[in-house]
C-alpha cells in the first residue's frame, strides 16, 4: 500500500506542475500575482480537504463491507483492506482525471515554455529535413 501510495504522489506532484505552469502562463503579466495566490490556496484547501473525504470514504467502504461480511471481529481486517482498496482506486480515478487534464487540455500560446521549447525544435527538425532532402 505504501508504494502504491508513493506512485500516487509521484504522479500527482508531475501533474500539478503542468497544470499550474498552463494556468499561469494563460495571465497577463499584471495578473500573475493574483493568479499565484489563487492556484497556492487552491491547493492547500484541496490537500485539506482532500485527505479526509478520502478517509471518510475509506471508513464507509470498511464499514459497509464488514457489515455485509457479518460484523464479526475477524472480519474487521478484510474489510478494512477492502476500504483501503477502494479509497486508493478513487484516488488513482482523481489523479487519472488530472492527467487526462495535462495531456487534452494543456495546449495554446500560453501553455509555458516548454511548449515553446518543443515548438521551435520541431521547426529546426523540419527545416533540416527539408535542407538534408534537397540535397
Amino acid at each position: 500500500m505504501s508504494i502504491w501510495q508513493f506512485v500516487r504522489q509521484i504522479g500527482m506532484g508531475f501533474v500539478l506542475m503542468p497544470i499550474t505552469t498552463w494556468s499561469l502562463n494563460c495571465l497577463e503579466p499584471s495578473e500573475v500575482s493574483a493568479g499565484s495566490a489563487v492556484t497556492n490556496t487552491a491547493r492547500q484547501i484541496a490537500g485539506a480537504v482532500g485527505a479526509p473525504v478520502l478517509v471518510i470514504l475509506m471508513e464507509t467502504f470498511t464499514d459497509m463491507r464488514h457489515a455485509a461480511l457479518g460484523g464479526g471481529a475477524e472480519t474487521y481486517a478484510a474489510a478494512n483492506i477492502f476500504g483501503v482498496q477502494w479509497a486508493l482506486r478513487i484516488s488513482a480515478f482523481l489523479v487519472l482525471c488530472m492527467v487526462a487534464l495535462v495531456l487534452f487540455g494543456v495546449k495554446g500560446d500560453g501553455a509555458g515554455s516548454t511548449r515553446d521549447v518543443t515548438q521551435r525544435a520541431l521547426a529546426r527538425a523540419r527545416a533540416q529535413h527539408e535542407a538534408h532532402r534537397g540535397k
